[in-house]
């Protein structure tokens, strides 16, 4: 996701949504009650009343949200609310709707961002909160890059001494090579994940020279069909690095339930069920709230209130706040009531 203009003191922030990873994104951040503005269509007739036509216009306008509602066929975010701005003829108050779909721009207007939303808006723009190690290579050449949550730099590069004329090494074994550097530099960098990527089937044979090595379980293998950087170019738009992603909020979502599950389990330090969570939250006692994504979509507007009002309450007390989104945790917390809380006391 790109961010245009970003002033949380005066609650607004204007992105460019790029895939649908930045839909789902948008869909979290964006609340009931926010404002909109973006460009939409409206329906109009043109001509005279007898033989006109009816065309679609694109107008800029703001609405109030009342209604979000994610399309996953068309890849959308369809908004439903009141409009509070835009062109002379259209009457301020009466129903609009804005669809945001890829490389659409809009403006949020909140009265307050809460602090999961900043998160989940600063994770998105990086893409990534966490060190990897990418490795490009074929038979002759391999280049070393560290993607970072500021962007990806070379680190190093080798090229192998192969035989042209068929797929033979002449001395040394390239792709042994290639591991041992992977070794060094899992070791200086200590990457959570290490994406390897080639053409056809080198990957086959790295995979043999590796799979003896500590770091093998980091490694995710990948194509990339140009050498260097335009193959770390490849890599970054290619699925492998969302599904790292994935598995990582997998990773600390079930870590998080766990966590839960076993404090329930002790009768310590838990809370869930919405009335419960929120009384204590009330008296500051929640440490780290757990929400099921299914509440932040909830269309009851008690419901939706209820849950805003205490994760604000949460993070005005210095609690943090997580937001449950992957299959296994959320089917857990959603049994426990779809919100729970590991407490300071």
């Amino acid at each position: 996701m790109k961010v245009d203009k970003k002033d949380i003191r005066r609650g607004i922030v204007r992105v460019r949504a790029e895939d649908k990873e930045d839909l789902l994104d948008l869909s979290k951040i964006i609340e009931i009650n926010d404002r909109v503005y973006g460009l939409t269509f409206r329906k109009v007739k043109v001509g005279s009343e007898e033989k006109g036509q009816v065309i679609k216009k694109s107008i800029k306008l703001e609405i109030a949200v009342e209604k979000k509602e994610f399309e996953r066929d068309s890849l959308s975010l369809k908004l439903l609310g009141k409009i509070t701005k835009g062109p002379d003829d259209i009457p301020l108050g009466s129903y609009h709707s804005i669809k945001i779909e890829n490389n659409s721009d809009v403006s949020i207007f909140k009265e307050r961002w809460k602090n999961f939303q900043i998160e989940r808006l600063d994770e998105s723009t990086k893409r990534v909160s966490y060190k990897i190690l990418i490795v490009i290579f074929d038979r002759a050449e391999a280049t070393f890059a560290l993607l970072t949550p500021r962007g990806y730099k070379i680190i190093s590069s080798s090229k192998g001494d192969v035989c042209k004329k068929d797929y033979n090494f002449e001395g040394v074994n390239f792709y042994k090579e290639i591991a041992k550097m992977i070794e060094l530099s899992d070791k200086d960098f200590n990457p959570d994940f290490i994406i390897c990527a080639s053409p056809g089937f080198y990957n086959d044979e790295l995979r043999k020279e590796v799979s003896n090595f500590t770091f093998a379980g980091k490694i995710r293998f990948s194509v990339a069909s140009n050498p260097g950087e335009r193959g770390i170019s490849e890599v970054l738009k290619r699925s492998e690095l969302k599904e790292i992603l994935k598995e990582e909020r997998l990773r600390k979502e079930s870590l998080l339930i766990d966590l839960l599950l076993r404090n329930i389990s002790k009768n310590e330090k838990y809370s869930y069920g919405m009335n419960e969570v929120y009384e204590k939250a009330q008296i500051g006692a929640v440490d780290e709230l757990i929400v099921s994504e299914n509440l932040i979509f909830s269309e009851d507007p008690q419901e939706n209130k209820m849950v805003m009002d205490i994760i604000e309450i949460v993070e005005q007390n210095s609690g943090k706040v997580s937001i449950i989104e992957q299959d296994e945790p959320l089917r857990v917390i959603d049994s426990l009531g779809k919100i729970g809380a590991i407490l300071r006391y």
